[in-house]
């Protein structure tokens, strides 16, 4: 793993994998202020690493304190549509895209009397990511200690098959002329 930048809300880092076959891939990991003004330099400073690089394939991930959609919170005050469409604009501009999870809605509680719950952890990855991990996705962990439920992404190889073994079906054998397609088949020369 390369360091490659970082601030008080991410870690930016070039994952080198110890399979040489393997290609490199860029993730960002998010702990977003609690300030929509500060959240605001966040978004400028993805669209800053979404276009200072060719990032091949990247996530970006975890606590945005950020919902993307209005029913994506229960409870309490609305989200400020001002701050969602900011966050919205900023995936839009770093042309990254949810991937695909768990039915788990909401990732943070408050764990009060007066609930309220709302999803601000997410999993953003580029094109050339969904391109290559076609199959990866990832699931909320039960909360534990922490009002947030981590999140975690499982990455599935693509699967590379050789010939598909022959099978032969029971049925088949029912078939009037079953025994001489089989002898014609056996006695040709390849």
């Amino acid at each position: 793993m390369e360091l490659l930048s970082f601030s008080n809300q991410y870690i930016h880092c070039k994952i080198i994998p110890a399979k040489g076959d393997i290609p490199s891939y860029f993730i960002t990991v998010i702990y977003a202020s609690n300030s929509s003004n500060e959240r605001n330099s966040l978004w400028g400073d993805l669209e800053i690493l979404a276009g200072s690089a060719n990032l091949s394939k990247w996530m970006v991930g975890e606590d945005f304190n950020e919902v993307r959609y209005a029913h994506e919170k229960l409870g309490g005050c609305p989200p400020h549509i001002r701050s969602l469409s900011r966050f919205n604009n900023c995936i839009e501009a770093c042309h990254l895209q949810d991937l695909w999870g768990s039915d788990s809605s909401f990732s943070w509680c408050n764990n009060k009397d007066a609930r309220i719950a709302s999803k601000l952890d997410h999993v953003l990855v580029n094109l050339q990511w969904m391109l290559e991990h076609t199959d990866s996705f990832y699931y909320a962990l039960p909360p534990g200690l922490s009002d947030h439920s981590a999140l975690q992404v499982t990455v599935c190889p693509a699967f590379i098959s050789g010939p598909k073994p022959f099978k032969c079906f029971s049925a088949w054998e029912a078939h009037p002329q079953f025994e001489q397609v089989i002898r014609h088949a056996w006695d040709r020369s390849f």
